[in-house]
């Protein structure tokens, strides 16, 4: 077990993540936020590159949230591997593809020269706004929906089989 001296102590959630040589894991720990902790990297685990290495855990950020942490999104599984300059290495399980330069990962990512960025959007008072305050017009329209009937709560839904 480790709460890193007591510090992990509203523990919800944990994904473990890889990148490089190293890998960490991203905890939700309820009020105190989300933290990150380094299980394994070259620095404090020799036998990193060996099989199985015996992890060695240090907390190395916490960011704390507006609410309680009390999950973790799971990353995407990636079939490239990229190094510390940006070239990529390995492609897994695709026949016939190359990697990717740098110059072509960054068509990906990069918008007019700048990391490519989103904001949250929420309805307010009928209109789309951005959270620095934006309006934002939708492409699609959003139409309420309203239910004709909905099921009161003393009389449950039930499923029905139909046919043989």
């Amino acid at each position: 077990m480790y709460n890193a001296g007591g510090a992990l102590n509203d523990t919800r959630a944990v994904q473990i993540g890889s990148v490089n040589a190293s890998m960490f894991a991203l905890v939700a720990d309820g009020k105190n936020g989300l933290r990150v902790i380094q299980m394994i990297s070259p620095e404090n685990v020799p036998e990193s590159a060996g099989f199985s290495p015996k992890p060695n855990p240090k907390l190395i950020a916490t960011y704390p949230t507006a609410s309680p942490a009390l999950a973790v999104s799971r990353g995407l599984d990636r079939d490239r591997v990229v190094d510390e300059s940006g070239n990529e290495t390995v492609v897994f399980g695709r026949r016939g593809s190359r990697p990717f330069n740098l110059a072509e990962m960054e068509k990906f990512y990069l918008r007019d020269g700048s990391p490519y960025t989103v904001e949250n959007v929420f309805e307010k008072n009928g209109q789309v706004k951005t959270r620095s305050g934006v309006t934002v017009q939708p492409t699609v329209s959003f139409e309420p929906v309203i239910m004709e009937s909905a099921p009161s709560p003393s009389e449950p839904e039930r499923l029905t089989r139909r046919g043989p």
